[in-house]
């Protein structure tokens, strides 16, 4: 397991959270009337056309209803039930009830916010989150200019620390897509070579200081939490309130930091991306402390399998590390047990095909040819979730004991092997259906 892995999997995690612009909503006391944009936050958060609609009868509102702005609701989905209701208003009987008692809060007990912002619920009260700036480090740029190649994270001190494993959030913004907010665990990258930003290369150490303007295993200070997985959250919308959304983790969380963050707006550790200056995002930092009594199989343990949201499979974290054949490919995935389960296999050619992440770069496991200090040599490999590889991975398809298809994450390829043999450099990498 690289060293990456390690620091992912010692004790401390970071939970970081992207506000998605360089500035925080503006605050709101909660009584600001609905528009046109509520209606579509609404729509998006999958609530139904009743509970839109019984919202618009007990709230205020400033609708704009020109034939213009309709079109516009029409074509991002809004129904003609809801519009009606739109133009008929608030129900002013419902209004005057509420105005004359106190409403029971949705939050367990938990008064809501009042003011746009984001929160912790813990032991029935709410802690505002303050958001921390989401940093670029640069590891190099060619001389002539342009572009450089970059990692991002968050750097300092967690925010504020909880001892709730089932943590639980509460997010009230306007325009926001809250079902693509992710979370999982990070590793603390304290520094990397100049060689490790070739996003362009591989590039010939000898002709990195004409390039570059540095020499290829010049040491490059990162300080930065970046994150390993991405484990999508439960989201309940809250109905009385319009932009307001619980969001809680569906497994309990291992103590540590974790980063919670919407899915397009940082990058997985190890992969390399190209930018001209720093970050316009926002990120809020969160540890996790022991409470003395956890369980095992929490997230950011190993032992829990990553579910790909693309196709519902679940991988295990890391290869089996050893040379094998594809008998013993299938032994070793038949006898594994891992989270709790037994139901391991092989996966097929197009199963570990639809792991490939071009976008990823994730160093191979293979301190021994890193060693050799090869330009290239080896990987990146091209794989969703920093899953953690050493070699090519057998698949189920083909005919053993020849015609055995095999896939390289360093090349997003697939490759044919002619014989059955015990192979240099072949892995088994498995795979189960959660149902």
């Amino acid at each position: 397991m690289n060293m990456l892995r390690k620091l992912s999997m010692m004790a401390v995690f970071a939970l970081v959270f992207l506000l998605g612009s360089a500035k925080l909503p503006a605050q709101n006391n909660g009584t600001a009337p609905l528009h046109n944009s509520d209606i579509v936050t609404l729509l998006k958060g999958g609530l139904s056309d009743d509970a839109i609609i019984a919202v618009i009868r007990k709230s205020k509102s400033e609708f704009d209803l020109s034939p213009v702005a309709l079109v516009a609701l029409h074509q991002q989905g809004v129904s003609s039930r809801i519009v009606e209701a739109m133009a008929t208003g608030p129900d002013t009987n419902a209004n005057a009830t509420s105005a004359n008692s106190t409403p029971a809060s949705p939050l367990g007990g938990v008064p809501m916010p009042t003011e746009y912002g984001y929160y912790l619920l813990s032991e029935n009260r709410l802690i505002p989150i303050h958001a921390s700036p989401v940093r670029n480090v640069i590891g190099i740029a060619m001389k002539t200019g342009g572009p450089g190649w970059a990692v991002d994270g968050v750097r300092g001190q967690p925010d504020f620390k909880t001892k709730d494993p089932s943590l639980t959030l509460v997010f009230y913004q306007q325009n926001m897509d809250v079902q693509d907010v992710r979370y999982g665990a990070a590793a603390f990258v304290t520094s990397m070579t100049a060689g490790q930003f070739d996003g362009a290369g591989p590039t010939n150490p000898q002709f990195f200081p004409t390039i570059y303007g540095v020499n290829y295993n010049d040491t490059v200070p990162v300080n930065l939490w970046r994150p390993t997985q991405q484990i999508q959250l439960a989201v309940e919308p809250i109905v009385e309130k319009p932009g307001m959304f619980k969001v809680y983790v569906q497994q309990p969380l291992s103590p540590g930091t974790y980063l919670l963050f919407f899915k397009t707006m940082i990058h997985m550790n190890g992969t390399i991306f190209a930018t001209t200056g720093e970050s316009t995002f926002f990120a809020i930092l969160f540890e996790v402390e022991s409470n003395g009594d956890e369980a095992g199989g929490a997230v950011g343990d190993d032992s829990i399998p990553w579910t790909d949201p693309a196709t519902g499979l679940q991988w295990v974290h890391t290869d089996n590390n050893a040379d094998l054949d594809f008998d013993q490919a299938v032994d070793y995935c038949k006898n594994l047990k891992l989270g709790g389960y037994s139901n391991w296999r092989l996966p097929e050619i197009d199963e570990l095909e639809g792991l490939s992440d071009p976008s990823a770069n994730v160093p191979f496991n293979r301190p021994d040819l890193v060693a050799l200090h090869i330009p290239g040599m080896p990987g990146p490999a091209h794989i969703k979730n920093y899953i953690s590889i050493s070699g090519l991975e057998m698949s189920n398809t083909g005919k053993p004991p020849a015609d055995l298809q095999t896939f390289d994450f360093g090349t997003g390829k697939a490759k044919l092997l002619k014989s059955n043999k015990r192979h240099a450099q072949i892995r088994a990498l498995c795979v189960r259906n959660p149902k």
